[in-house]
């Protein structure tokens, strides 16, 4: 058998278009002594399944089973669905509970403060006290930020 008809019933194999006659014929010359080297790794393919068409496995028996319609009078119980709606309804009864306790405790609830002025000169006090507090509160915020880019950039993640 010449190299290209072997390369082309190969190429048929590999794609399972082959007909049972040239796979007869791959067979039997991966069989025989006068592979070339070049096809030594597809004969060795073909040795072993050759040598796996050889092995003869025990046959096992199977029992039989009873038909389904004698089981007819059992009873199937399932546990799961009860179980579930009784987890629900716990779960349900937990949330309602921690809600209506939070919602009746007023120390975790914060009561804004309303103040009116209708001097002018007070309105700018408490003005001024509302945007110091805001940029305090801003200050401390950047500088945490600017920590932690500063504490990111002394990493080597990215370069």
């Amino acid at each position: 058998m010449t190299n290209k008809e072997l390369d082309r019933l190969l190429a048929k194999y590999w794609n399972a278009e082959s007909t049972l006659e040239e796979e007869t014929q791959l067979r039997s010359y991966f069989s025989s002594n006068t592979v070339d080297y070049q096809y030594s790794e597809v004969a060795l393919l073909f040795h072993v399944f050759s040598s796996d068409r050889q092995i003869n496995a025990p046959v096992l028996k199977v029992p039989e089973l009873e038909p389904f319609e004698s089981r007819a009078n059992t009873k199937v119980v399932q546990f799961g669905t009860n179980w579930r709606a009784a987890a629900a309804i716990l779960v349900i009864a937990i949330a309602a509970l921690f809600l209506v306790k939070s919602g009746l405790d007023n120390t975790t609830q914060m009561k804004a403060t309303y103040v009116e002025v209708d001097d002018p000169e007070s309105a700018l006090e408490f003005t001024r006290m509302a945007l110091a507090m805001l940029s305090k509160n801003y200050q401390k915020g950047s500088a945490e930020i600017t920590n932690n880019i500063n504490s990111l950039n002394k990493m080597d993640i990215i370069k």
